[in-house]
Formats: structure tokens, C-alpha cells, sequence
């Protein structure tokens, strides 16, 4: 990840030396300003930041203190590269590379692991004008809850990646699209 602005951190003194109480985070909230992150999947499933992820989220069972409580991110970017998103069945698959410009959003950090967000970008590159997103994700037992709202959807995009052509086939045109997802 690299950051063009800064990091602030919010916190007490109490709170960063205090180790009496596992349900008080070290750092209240974290705020990210001009973020870039680039996320990639292999072609064997492993993300480039697996061992971080690893590294902060621990052992799921294990009672560990929080580390940070809440994140919030202002003006952010995320790049994309997926060589093994999911696709339906008869659809070929295809590697995803897009980005997200000007990200905000909210991030709450849960004791038990999981993460509620919300998320708002002016453009998902290739896919829609602008996205908002809220939800829960868990990673163990994993779970995602998400409520997507995308304005000015490329359908001839969208489609191409989620059915085959012989039932949808889309050469232009533009949507909005409201959908809820449970994995």
C-alpha cells in the first residue's frame, strides 16, 4: 500500500499501554487520506497481501486485543487484478482488472474478527460510474453480507463476465443496478 498524503491515528495514552482489558483497542480509529492500494490474485488463489492478513487477523479462536477499532479512508484508490474471479457456469472466464477512484469509507473492526463497511466510489474503471457498498464480512466461519448500488453499469461488460453470450447478449448500453449478496 502506499500513501501520497498521511495517517492519523486516534487514541488515548491509556489505551496504547493499557493491557488489562482485551475489549479496549490500542488505536480508536485509524484515518488514511490518498491511499493506493494494489490487490492482486494469482492464478493459484493467493492474494499479495495473504501474509499480512494472516499476520493481523491471527488465529480466529484466540481472544487478542484489537489492534485498531475503525478505519476510515478519504480520496483513496484500489487496483484490481483478479486471475481467478467467479464466474457461472458455460460463462468463460475472464481475468478482472479495474480500478476504484476516489474511494471513502468506513471501516468498523470487530473483537470476534469481522468488519462492517460502508464504501462509496466515484468509479469502478471499465464497470460503473459510481458504486456504494455496505456490509459484513467475516473470515471464519467465512461469510459476506453486501448491498451494492452502481450507477451507469456497462451492460455489455457486466454481462459479458456474468452470463453466457447465447442467453444474454449485450453490446452497449448503460444500467443502474441495486443488488444484495449473501456468500
Amino acid at each position: 500500500m502506499l500513501f501520497r498524503s498521511k495517517i492519523e491515528a486516534e487514541f488515548q495514552r491509556d489505551q496504547l499501554l493499557s493491557e488489562e482489558s482485551l475489549a479496549i483497542p490500542r488505536i480508536q480509529g485509524l484515518h488514511l487520506f490518498q491511499p493506493e492500494l494494489h490487490l492482486v490474485r494469482d492464478k493459484s488463489g493467493v492474494f499479495n497481501i495473504s501474509t499480512l492478513l494472516q499476520q493481523l487477523l491471527g488465529k480466529p479462536t484466540t481472544a487478542q486485543r484489537e489492534f485498531v477499532h475503525s478505519i476510515t479512508i478519504r480520496e483513496g484508490t484500489l487496483s484490481l487484478e483478479d486471475a481467478l474471479p467467479p464466474f457461472p457456469k458455460r460463462v468463460k472466464p475472464l481475468p478482472l482488472k479495474t480500478t476504484l477512484h476516489s474511494i471513502n469509507a468506513s471501516l468498523l473492526l470487530h473483537t470476534d474478527k469481522s468488519l462492517t463497511f460502508l464504501l462509496n466510489s466515484d468509479s469502478l474503471e471499465g464497470f460503473a460510474k459510481t458504486l456504494n457498498a455496505t456490509g459484513i464480512f467475516q473470515p471464519s466461519p467465512l461469510s459476506l453480507q453486501v448491498e451494492v448500488q452502481a450507477k451507469g453499469v456497462d451492460l455489455a461488460e457486466t454481462t459479458r463476465r456474468l452470463f453466457p453470450t447465447e442467453i444474454a447478449p449485450a453490446s452497449k448500453g448503460e444500467a443502474d443496478l441495486n443488488l444484495r449478496l449473501s456468500y
